[in-house]
């Protein structure tokens, strides 16, 4: 599963955004000046519709916590990717 994050310039993650399921329009970060955003994948997160309106209620909202503060954005050949901290 693709996500999109905000970093900054050491790669901490300041904002998580998911692609809704199906045709939809993907989330749009805006990044404040000194960030960036990228899209990782994460592999380990099991995909399901989400429904941001409450992020409380959000399956999966304590690994995306998780994610945030455990992870940074490095880039690669490929493209952008998660390390762990």
């Amino acid at each position: 599963m693709k996500i999109f994050v905000t970093h900054d310039a050491e790669g901490n993650i300041t904002s998580i955004g998911i692609p809704p399921s199906g045709d939809a329009n993907p989330p749009r970060l805006v990044s404040a000046e000194g960030q960036n955003v990228a899209e990782v994948e994460i592999p380990d997160l099991k995909y399901e519709k989400y429904e941001l309106r409450d992020p409380q209620k959000t399956p999966h909202f304590q690994e995306l916590l998780d994610l945030k503060d455990g992870y940074r954005v490095r880039f690669g050949d490929r493209g952008p990717f998660l390390r762990k901290k």
